[in-house]
């Protein structure tokens, strides 16, 4: 089932629009990508894409506050936010913000896109960059709306160079589930979660991925059928010590203010945040990518893996399942010659229960590198690797701790959505 987000242009045919994304982004995705990582063409296909009809200029002021951009938009705000403060759908502090554009504040650039926007009754909507699609030098705040406040203005909190021009996918918006249950537990007291694990990646995985094949193995994972369970719950299932950590996130879109706000108390989305576990170093040349790392730091935590893993299973079966206890300690994949990706895989698992997927985003809000978007039935396939894309050529370092990607539990019944105009009342 598509859920229904409810869009007001109070813009009249502005310039943002709201519409829903090729999985393949319109066959840009590599071949062999698109064959074999269905969690990447789920990651495009999330939710809604906010997008420009044209090119949008931005230029930072001097002096004052008001944001430099083209006479058309200037004009749309002159003549739709009277109409918002007249309706009650704006208070008279946010529509005096944005009277005459976009503004300059708190180290942002606030934009209102001429949308508002109303989630269901008792759902988060979530905004954030466009994923797979971002602007490498455009920082886009995540903040959520919640369905009980009924139509509340999309405003953008950008990063952005002092003089740019916002085009193209500029963020998503996808619909999320309210302080849903997520805890931390240790592999001891979630011990088919490892064998999972193991039996996934197994010695015919790592033959035929080595003779160049396609093993389609998490399609047809998907295909299992799972028990019926209505205590929808997330866990964190860790190997050898903490990896990440789960905070909720409650800056939220606003009537009344024209920046985000966090409440005090109200309902949030529970979010793990994963931190690079070492110091490694990356280069990439545009042809060839290598990879540095604290070589004693890693040998050390991939020992207390392996001996987690042994201790849980005995050593036979450490034995036998080698290459899937290989995938986890040796924590870097790199893709093949030419490509400037690469893996790295937490030394934890996600489970959900049935019918829940995890959306796996990048955390850095700017730099050479991101994380791209993947959607993982974790209730099903219970790894969530960040694949870096390096933007250009370079030597980059990343220390331990410095956050890498996001994970966010979501139903799936939510995962797709489209658009219900609401016309402007006159």
């Amino acid at each position: 089932m598509t859920e229904e987000l409810v869009v007001l242009d109070a813009f009249e045919d502005g310039p943002f629009r709201l519409d829903a994304r090729d999985r393949t982004l319109e066959g840009a995705v590599a071949v062999r990508a698109a064959q074999a990582c269905l969690p990447l063409l789920e990651g495009n296909a999330l939710g809604l894409q906010l997008r420009l009809a044209r090119p949008l200029p931005l230029t930072r002021p001097r002096l004052g506050r008001v944001v430099g951009t083209d006479d058309d938009f200037v004009r749309r705000h002159v003549a739709a936010i009277p109409r918002l403060r007249a309706h009650g759908l704006v208070s008279e502090a946010w529509a005096s913000a944005f009277a005459r554009g976009p503004f300059h504040e708190a180290g942002r650039t606030w934009l209102f896109t001429g949308l508002l926007v109303r989630a269901l009754a008792g759902l988060l909507l979530r905004v954030t960059h466009a994923g797979n699609r971002r602007a490498f030098d455009v920082g886009v705040d995540e903040v959520y709306a919640h369905g009980d406040d009924g139509l509340v203005p999309l405003v953008l909190g950008l990063d952005v160079p002092s003089k740019s021009v916002l085009q193209g996918e500029v963020a998503t918006l996808h619909l999320a589930a309210p302080d849903l249950p997520f805890r931390t537990i240790p592999l001891a007291e979630a011990p088919a979660v490892g064998r999972a694990h193991a039996e996934f990646y197994d010695a015919a995985y790592f033959a035929r991925k080595k003779a160049g094949a396609v093993t389609r193995k998490y399609r047809r994972l998907l295909s299992e059928e799972l028990g019926d369970d209505t205590d929808a719950r997330a866990e964190l299932v860790t190997i050898d010590g903490p990896v990440g950590a789960i905070e909720a996130r409650r800056l939220r879109l606003s009537m009344a203010s024209p920046r985000p706000v966090e409440p005090s108390s109200g309902p949030a989305a529970r979010v793990l945040r994963f931190g690079a576990r070492l110091d490694f170093q990356v280069r990439w040349d545009g042809q060839t990518l290598s990879l540095d790392w604290d070589r004693p730091t890693l040998e050390h935590g991939a020992a207390g893996v392996e001996r987690a893993f042994r201790e849980l299973y005995g050593e036979a079966f450490a034995t036998t399942h080698r290459g899937a206890l290989l995938y986890l300690t040796k924590y870097f994949t790199p893709h093949p010659t030419g490509e400037p990706h690469f893996f790295v895989k937490p030394w934890s698992f996600v489970r959900t229960s049935p019918s829940l997927s995890s959306i796996v985003d990048g955390a850095a809000r700017l730099g050479p590198f991101d994380v791209l978007r993947g959607v993982i039935s974790t209730d099903r396939f219970h790894a969530t690797p960040a694949v870096f894309r390096l933007h250009q050529p370079g030597t980059f370092s990343v220390r331990a701790g410095e956050p890498l990607a996001d994970v966010l539990p979501v139903p799936r019944a939510l995962l797709d959505l489209r658009v219900r105009p609401l016309p402007f009342a006159r």
